[in-house]
Parts: C-alpha cells; structure tokens; sequence
C-alpha cells in the first residue's frame, strides 16, 4: 500500500532539562536536537519523504522561527511540499497541536509523526499497510492502545482514519494533554484503535541522553557498509569520514557534489603526482581527501535517505576516471625521469588490473544474480588498496612503485576470483 499523501509532523516539544548542559535559561525546541548530524525534524522529513510522502506540515511551538528557519533549509527531492504552522497553544501539549494540526490542515487521512522520535520508513510503511487492512485508526507505540500511561512517550506517529479526523474536528480543548496519548485514549473508548509494535531499532523515542547515544551508534553502524568495504576503509577511512558525512548533512550539500569533489580531488592528485618532486605530497595529501569525499558521498545519501541507482552508478564511473588519473600520473612522473617504453608498459596494465579488479565484480554479479562473496583476496583489489599504495608510494618519492604494486596484484585478484569461481560456474551451466 501507498502511504497518504500527506504527513503532519509535531515540532512543539520543550527539549528536556536532562538534555542541558550547563545552565541553560531559555527554552529550547526538542525538534533541533542533533542526532547522528541531523536534527530530528530533518530525520522525520527525510524518512517520510523515504517512505512515500511528499506534502508535509510542520507543526511549530517554541522557538518556532528557529525550526522553520532550519525545515526550510531541509533539502528534499523536486516535488515535495513543505509548509509550516504555528500551533498558538503549543504549551498545551502535543494532544493539543495534534488536535489543531487536523482541524487546521487535514481534510483526508494523513500520517501524523512526533518529531521526538526517530522512525524507520520502514516502521512507517508498516503502519501504511496495517491501516491498509483494517481501514482505522493505527498507532506506532511501544504498548498496545489502552495499556500506556499518559507520558507522552508511547507513541510515535498516528495514522489518522477518517473516523479520528471527524471525532478531532468535533472535540472540545479539553483533548488538550502534554501529549497525544490522552485524546487517542479517550477516542479509543468507543472507536477501534489498532497498534503496531515495532523494535526500537526501526523505531525510538529520544528522550534521554542514554536514547540519543543508543539512535547514534546504530547510525553510524548503518553507515559502515561492513565487508562490502576494502581493510582500510572498514576500520580506518570508515571511521573519520562518518563524523565528516554527519557534519555535511544538515548542510545544502548535495551526494553528488560530493561525488564531483571526490573526482576533483582525484584528478587534482594525479596532476600532481605527475609533476613529481616537491609535489608529491600535495598529490598524497589531494588522493586521501579524495578518498574520503569518495565514502561521504554515500554517507549522507544514506542518512538523508536519497540513494538513487543514478547517484551510485555516477560515484562507479568517475572512481574509474579518478584510479585512471592517478595511475597516469604516476606513469608519467617515472617515465619523465627514466624515459623507458617499459615504464608505459607497466603503467598501463596497472591501470588495466584497478579497472579489472573492479569489472570483473560486477561482471560477476550480473551473470551470477549475486555480488561476488567479500573474501580476503577479493578484498585486496578494492579502491583502497590502490589509493593507500599511490599515497605511500608518494611519501616515500615513488608513487610508480606504489601504483604498479597494486596493479598488478590486481590482476592476482581477479585471476584468483576467475579459478574460485570455477565451482560455482560449472554448477549453474
């Protein structure tokens, strides 16, 4: 099923004193906490958006110009519809502001989320579908509706059915409650109330210090892609630029203009390298920036969840580009001070293992239905690899060195992976 079109996410919320650091005199909006780099509103807008929704309305209350500042500047794909309200009695509770919202905004079902909580699109698709069989109102709560006490952390996001759209629009304030607990229960007395449990790592309530470190570990685990990664960027490049990608997200960036910066950098690298001399360290410094631009790219399309088959095929071609630039580069500075046809020779079918290394995978994957398994020997023709050989290479005042070590252990690579595969070959001819 389709989620609704529309989703009214509840930004009103006083963030809590355990929160505080220090003394702290005003009043500070629950929504602009930062969690894993993005405030929790921009996780809300970004998972909705994930989970098929395209018009939203943000409800605000405290400090309500400095959460539309930042929902404005929340980028999201060509098509979706932001606006905002202020919810005039938001001290009231979110029972209130949910009350407001529907009478205000809603004239059909819509999605109703609570930005103090994280929710997983696929939490969200899961309320879609339930609301789909039973045709009434759904909740997402850790309790089943009528076992929840009234402290407005229960539940995370209401799927309102036509039946609650009527009964708010008819209620008196008196729904009003610090959250949207009491009104749901006093609803559910007379009107079904179905409720979908979910664990917390698809959907938490970030209400404690404890909750937000739990939601930013499991980002930041989510981030690491695992085997599918070479050694070094696993339990090395893994490491720093996850925290550079949390940094880049809430900003205007964009994955592919990360993607451009990375090839940049690349080629910037092998401009360098090939000059030799003093500027084989600006060519070590450029390549390694250049990696870690090549790993935030995906980084924060994940965490923005806006990952596109054109955003990865486009990182796939300029990483080819960018090895052949630096192969290149480092060719032509060895051949400058030792002007030999075997030098070419050798530069070229380095640069024919890195793309090799990386064709005969996917080549793999295509004929086979499945990605080729993440062994060790597969995993020392990986883009890494290539990089950190060039970069010490260049320290040391060799790149050539660096460059066709890894060449032509990329060629070992795929040989091993064609004599490997043998098995599986015979098998499904």
């Amino acid at each position: 099923m389709k989620c609704p079109v529309s989703a009214i996410v509840l930004a009103t919320a006083v963030q809590g004193t355990r929160f505080a650091v220090g003394r702290r005199e005003e009043e500070r909006p629950h929504a602009l906490l930062r969690v894993g780099g993005l405030s929790l509103v921009q996780h809300s807008l970004y998972r909705l958006h994930a989970a098929g929704l395209r018009r939203f309305t943000v409800v605000l209350g405290c400090q309500a110009a400095r959460v539309e500042k930042l929902v404005r500047r929340t980028v999201l794909q060509p098509g979706a519809d932001v606006s905002c309200i202020l919810a005039p009695d938001w001290r009231a509770g979110e029972g209130a502001c949910l009350a407001t919202a529907v009478r205000r905004t809603a004239t059909s079902p819509c999605l109703t989320v609570s930005a103090t909580w994280l929710i997983s699109p696929e939490a969200i698709m899961a309320m879609c579908r339930q609301a789909a069989i039973t045709g009434e109102t759904t909740v997402l709560a850790r309790e089943p509706m009528g076992q929840t006490a009234d402290s407005g952390r229960e539940i995370g996001a209401v799927y309102v059915s036509d039946s609650l759209l009527a009964w708010l629009r008819e209620a008196q304030p008196s729904v009003s409650s610090a959250s949207s607990t009491l009104p749901l229960e006093r609803y559910a007395r007379k009107h079904p109330v179905h409720t979908v449990n979910v664990r917390e790592d698809f959907a938490r309530c970030i209400d404690s210090p404890a909750a937000k470190r739990q939601a930013e570990n499991l980002i930041v685990n989510g981030l690491n892609k695992g085997k599918k990664d070479g050694f070094l960027s696993q339990h090395i490049g893994r490491k720093i630029s996850c925290y550079v990608s949390m940094a880049l997200a809430p900003t205007a960036v964009t994955p592919n203009q990360l993607t451009w910066i990375g090839f940049g950098l690349m080629l910037a690298a092998g401009a360098m390298l090939a000059r030799g001399g003093r500027w084989l360290l600006g060519g070590a410094v450029s390549a390694l920036l250049a990696s870690l631009f090549d790993g935030c790219d995906g980084e924060v399309a994940r965490l923005r969840y806006r990952q596109t088959r054109a955003g990865a095929w486009l990182d796939i071609v300029l990483d080819r580009y960018g090895d052949a630039a630096l192969a290149l580069g480092a060719t032509w500075s060895a051949y400058t001070a030792l002007p030999e046809k075997w030098v070419v020779f050798l530069g070229g079918v380095s640069l024919l293992g890195f793309i090799m290394s990386s064709h005969a995978k996917k080549e793999y994957h295509i004929c086979y239905g499945e990605p080729y398994p993440p062994t060790v020997v597969a995993r020392l023709g990986l883009r890494d690899i290539h990089i950190a050989a060039a970069v010490l290479g260049a320290l040391a005042g060799y790149p050539f060195i660096g460059v066709v070590t890894t060449g032509l252990l990329s060629h070992v690579v795929v040989a091993w992976m064609l004599w490997s595969a043998r098995g599986t070959a015979q098998a499904r001819a």
